[in-house]
């Protein structure tokens, strides 16, 4: 009550407003974190003690305590609480992190509400994957080193083979986080094998995200046993073949 009449009072003489740290009781909280991924987490939280407040959170990374960003919760509206507080809806909050987090500090995020000790709880149901794309397709050669009748491309007019470069794979393979497993199609229309450096380009994805890669190849061309034998394609390779009757 206090609270209240002090800001009426505040606003009749035009004075700023000052963050006010009142103290908080942690059952008077009410709220879940809905997303949490590398780039950005998401839910609503409410002080129902003092449901015309808004809370602001904090993103936090539990081992080193870093404070990485914070966003007021008022800026999403949530249909599914119109039971809580105000019944306004707005108690939600969306913090977008200001680097993409690898998974080990993925997992150590949790949301604090400011000037508290109160730790926003992960909901049942907490999603944890950005996945904005359905499937990304490239080829790391433009031709074939066989011409398969039931080959859909036509290379009658590939005259000569051209290679992708570094900076092209490197761009590419910023994808990966984003992808579904299997999703990332290395190579799906042309044989990725006459590249000179198709193995070096697997070596760039991390061991986490090669269950994303695929690709095809004929495996015509002769190729080191380490390229089959390795944990570099494990997972990655479908063949294709073309039985002669």
């Amino acid at each position: 009550m206090l609270y209240n009449f002090l800001k009426k009072i505040i606003r009749r003489k035009n004075i700023p407003e000052v963050e006010v740290v009142s103290e908080v009781v942690k059952d008077d909280f009410i709220g879940f974190v809905d997303e949490l991924n590398c780039s950005y987490v998401c839910g609503w939280v409410c002080n129902q003690a003092l449901p015309q407040d808004r809370l602001v959170c904090e993103a936090v990374l539990s081992s080193a305590g870093e404070v990485l960003i914070s966003s007021i919760a008022n800026k999403l509206h949530y249909e599914t609480i119109k039971s809580i507080g105000d019944t306004s809806c707005c108690y939600a909050f969306f913090i977008k992190f200001p680097r993409i987090l690898n998974s080990a500090e993925q997992k150590e995020v949790f949301i604090r509400v400011k000037n508290t000790e109160y730790t926003v709880p992960f909901a049942p149901n907490l999603k944890t994957d950005f996945q904005p794309f359905l499937h990304m397709a490239m080829d790391i050669v433009n031709n074939c080193n066989l011409r398969c009748p039931f080959c859909l491309y036509d290379y009658s007019s590939t005259k000569k083979t051209f290679f992708m470069d570094d900076d092209t794979i490197n761009a590419a393979l910023r994808f990966l986080p984003f992808l579904p497993d299997g999703d990332f199609w290395f190579s799906c229309l042309h044989e990725p094998t006459l590249h000179p450096q198709l193995i070096d380009y697997l070596a760039k994805v991390p061991e986490e995200y090669r269950k994303k890669i695929f690709f095809t190849t004929n495996l015509a061309k002769k190729l080191p046993d380490s390229f089959l034998n390795g944990s570099l394609t494990q997972g990655c390779i479908t063949l294709m073949f073309l039985l002669n009757r």
